[in-house]
Protein backbone atom coordinates (compact mmCIF):
# COMPACT_ATOMS: atom_id res chain seq x y z
CA UNK A 1 0.00 0.00 0.00
CA UNK A 2 1.18 3.29 -0.75
CA UNK A 3 0.85 6.76 1.11
CA UNK A 4 0.17 9.86 -0.25
CA UNK A 5 1.28 13.29 1.76
CA UNK A 6 -1.45 15.76 0.59
CA UNK A 7 0.66 19.01 1.10
CA UNK A 8 -0.21 22.54 1.03
CA UNK A 9 1.35 24.83 -1.64
CA UNK A 10 5.24 24.85 -1.69
CA UNK A 11 5.47 27.90 -0.72
CA UNK A 12 4.09 27.38 2.52
CA UNK A 13 5.98 24.15 3.17
CA UNK A 14 8.71 25.93 2.61
CA UNK A 15 7.95 28.46 5.70
CA UNK A 16 7.06 26.21 7.79
CA UNK A 17 10.23 24.48 7.09
CA UNK A 18 12.23 27.86 7.84
CA UNK A 19 10.66 28.06 10.80
CA UNK A 20 10.97 25.20 12.30
CA UNK A 21 14.90 25.32 11.09
CA UNK A 22 14.82 29.21 12.89
CA UNK A 23 14.66 27.24 16.24
CA UNK A 24 18.40 25.58 15.33
CA UNK A 25 19.25 28.47 13.30
CA UNK A 26 17.80 31.75 14.50
CA UNK A 27 18.67 35.22 12.75
CA UNK A 28 19.30 33.81 9.17
CA UNK A 29 17.18 35.75 6.54
CA UNK A 30 16.03 32.78 4.26
CA UNK A 31 14.90 33.92 1.05
CA UNK A 32 12.32 32.79 -1.15
CA UNK A 33 14.32 31.10 -3.50
CA UNK A 34 16.10 29.53 -0.65
CA UNK A 35 12.65 28.45 0.87
CA UNK A 36 11.74 27.00 -2.19
CA UNK A 37 15.22 24.82 -2.27
CA UNK A 38 14.09 23.07 1.28
CA UNK A 39 10.95 22.33 0.40
CA UNK A 40 12.34 20.71 -2.97
CA UNK A 41 14.75 18.99 -1.08
CA UNK A 42 12.54 17.42 1.32
CA UNK A 43 10.31 16.16 -1.93
CA UNK A 44 14.03 14.87 -3.54
CA UNK A 45 14.77 13.41 -0.21
CA UNK A 46 11.27 11.36 0.52
CA UNK A 47 11.02 10.55 -3.63
CA UNK A 48 13.56 7.70 -2.57
CA UNK A 49 11.36 6.47 -0.41
CA UNK A 50 9.01 3.50 -2.48
CA UNK A 51 5.20 3.88 -2.16
CA UNK A 52 5.71 7.53 -0.78
CA UNK A 53 4.13 10.41 -2.67
CA UNK A 54 3.95 14.02 -1.99
CA UNK A 55 1.39 16.30 -3.74
CA UNK A 56 0.95 19.38 -3.30
CA UNK A 57 -2.78 20.96 -3.07
CA UNK A 58 -1.98 23.83 -5.72
CA UNK A 59 -0.80 21.21 -8.23
CA UNK A 60 -4.06 19.18 -8.02
CA UNK A 61 -6.92 19.90 -10.90
CA UNK A 62 -9.39 22.26 -9.81
CA UNK A 63 -12.89 21.75 -9.00
CA UNK A 64 -11.62 18.17 -8.03
CA UNK A 65 -12.56 15.93 -4.92
CA UNK A 66 -8.85 15.11 -3.98
CA UNK A 67 -9.62 11.27 -3.61
CA UNK A 68 -10.86 11.54 -7.84
CA UNK A 69 -7.60 13.81 -8.16
CA UNK A 70 -5.32 11.36 -6.30
CA UNK A 71 -6.81 8.28 -8.42
CA UNK A 72 -6.48 9.68 -11.37
CA UNK A 73 -3.40 12.06 -11.73
CA UNK A 74 -1.36 10.11 -9.48
CA UNK A 75 -2.23 6.66 -9.64
CA UNK A 76 -3.97 6.19 -6.15
CA UNK A 77 -5.63 2.99 -5.78
CA UNK A 78 -8.27 1.74 -2.90
CA UNK A 79 -7.01 1.10 0.17
CA UNK A 80 -3.81 3.25 -0.15
CA UNK A 81 -3.28 5.85 2.66
CA UNK A 82 -3.48 9.52 2.52
CA UNK A 83 -1.89 11.96 5.08
CA UNK A 84 -3.70 15.06 4.83
CA UNK A 85 -1.23 17.52 5.78
CA UNK A 86 -2.97 21.08 7.16
CA UNK A 87 -0.84 23.81 8.63
CA UNK A 88 -1.96 24.46 12.42
CA UNK A 89 -4.39 21.96 12.29
CA UNK A 90 -3.97 18.37 13.20
CA UNK A 91 -3.34 16.29 9.78
CA UNK A 92 -5.93 14.34 8.91
CA UNK A 93 -5.58 10.11 8.11
CA UNK A 94 -7.90 8.18 5.23
CA UNK A 95 -7.88 5.54 2.67
CA UNK A 96 -8.41 5.65 -1.15
CA UNK A 97 -12.12 3.89 -0.92
CA UNK A 98 -13.35 4.52 -4.77
CA UNK A 99 -12.33 1.92 -7.43
CA UNK A 100 -10.63 3.65 -10.23
CA UNK A 101 -13.08 2.99 -13.09
CA UNK A 102 -15.87 4.80 -10.92
CA UNK A 103 -13.88 8.25 -9.77
CA UNK A 104 -15.17 10.95 -11.29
Amino acid sequence: MATFYLLPARGVLGDQIVDTLGVFLPGIDWTTSARQRLAELLVQTLELRDEVFLVFRDELPGGSAYESALIEGYGAEPGDEVVEVRPGLPSRRWRISQLPHLAA
